[in-house]
């Protein structure tokens, strides 16, 4: 039953699906009018063909993406256009088609297909009323743009880190705690194998600052075990899922693990793969206790020259990184690093308090970062709240509708 200045209609009572338009991308001329495909805009063109504000769905290839455009604009032919049959409140048109799950849609076996038939088959409380239509929308858009507020922040942010832990690590601090300038004061760097650096810093070789230890290679056909046993494994996919996803070792290999065991104040590399060259620290360290390292991967245990988190940044630092893979070889067609070359890898090595004025200022804007993610998540669960309790009128605006005009 619907609510009341609400009605059930079909999405085909409200809207045509018109299909978009044929442009190879070598016709496109490059400049002008927005070209959107089924997964948002993929160049510029000198003419359009749809009127904004207007509103693209994917049809062929990311389906059911639902795309707004202000301006005038060209769909091309892996998409459909919208065009309303009622008067009806576009932007509102455009949340309602977000929200609905049109990529369940998927009507091909081969390349993904949008059938709009299929969308217009689809019954919906639809408010009668355009100013509430309109109210919705507002909303919406109103947690949207805080959304997008907070996103920008955040990139801003990663720039900022961007900038700032490149020049520490090529340029770092002097003794007033100001960044060294090679322009103002050539005197205060040197030519060395990393090519110029302050003349305080000395150059090593990993194999000077820390030992490396090979992960285990797991036996042919074994099985991890589907209960909490004393060890668990560490995986190239652990790098990024975290320890929640390590799993139990089978007890039949924990005679020898004992030597492989990650040790509190262990760096890895990861050693083969996609993600060949990426380093991390274990953190927290109690997190990894009684846990092996995969033969994908290997142990970095360092002395006191380097601390082990500016460690971590240097070696990701695109410097080190594009070193690391001139260093590679292959085996079967992956990428591979032999431990001898990981060893041989140059590092810069400055002062103790220069390595924590880096870690601390890089530690700050992550937490800073890490913050406005966490308040981006919050507001993304609101937006999500808000749209499916609005768009199917569980909960109703329209005592607010005269206060809005």
């Amino acid at each position: 039953m619907s609510s009341k200045g609400w009605q059930t209609k079909r999405l085909g009572d409200l809207i045509n699906l018109e299909y978009g338009f044929g442009l190879t991308k070598g016709t496109r001329a490059g400049y002008g009018y927005a070209v959107f495909g089924s997964s948002g805009e993929v160049g510029r063109h000198d003419i359009y063909r749809v009127e904004g504000p207007g509103i693209v769905v994917g049809r062929k290839g990311t389906i059911g993406a639902v795309i707004w455009s202000d301006d005038p604009f060209y769909p091309i032919d892996t998409t459909y256009f919208v065009q309303t049959r009622e008067d009806i409140d576009l932007r509102w048109l455009y949340w309602l088609l977000d929200h609905l799950p049109l990529q369940d849609l998927d009507a091909s076996t081969g390349v993904p297909g949008l059938n709009r038939n299929d969308v217009y088959a689809i019954e919906l409380p639809v408010p009668t009323d355009k100013s509430e239509q309109q109210l919705l929308a507002d909303i919406l858009d109103t947690i949207d743009a805080a959304i997008q507020h907070t996103q920008a922040v955040i990139d801003k942010l990663k720039e900022v880190r961007a900038g700032l832990l490149h020049d520490l690590l090529t340029y770092g601090i002097d003794a007033n705690g100001d960044l060294r300038d090679p322009v103002q004061h050539p005197e205060q760097f040197k030519e060395s194998a990393l090519g110029l650096i302050p003349v305080e810093w000395e150059v090593t070789t990993l194999s000077e600052i820390a030992s490396l230890h090979g992960g285990k290679r797991l036996p042919a056909g074994h099985d991890y075990s589907p209960t909490p046993t004393p060890y668990r494994y560490f995986r190239i996919v652990d790098f990024y899922e975290g320890y929640d996803t390590l799993k139990y070792l089978d007890e039949s290999t924990f005679k020898v693990l004992a030597r492989y065991e990650i040790q509190p104040g262990d760096l890895y590399i990861s050693i083969a793969g996609v993600l060949l060259g990426v380093i991390g620290l274990f953190d927290p360290p109690e997190s990894y206790e009684r846990t092996v390292l995969t033969e994908n991967c290997a142990r970095i245990v360092l002395n006191d020259v380097l601390l082990p988190r500016y460690t971590v940044l240097q070696m990701n630092e695109q410097k080190v990184q594009h070193l690391i893979w001139q260093q590679k070889g292959t085996s079967g067609g992956v990428p591979k690093l032999a431990l001898h070359r990981v060893n041989s890898l140059k590092l810069a090595v400055p002062s103790e308090a220069e390595q924590q004025y880096v870690v601390q200022n890089v530690s700050e804007l992550d937490q800073r970062i890490a913050s406005e993610d966490g308040i981006k998540a919050k507001l993304d669960l609101i937006k999500d709240g808000l749209a499916s309790d609005l768009l199917t009128g569980t909960v109703r605006v329209s005592h607010l509708i005269d206060s809005h005009k």
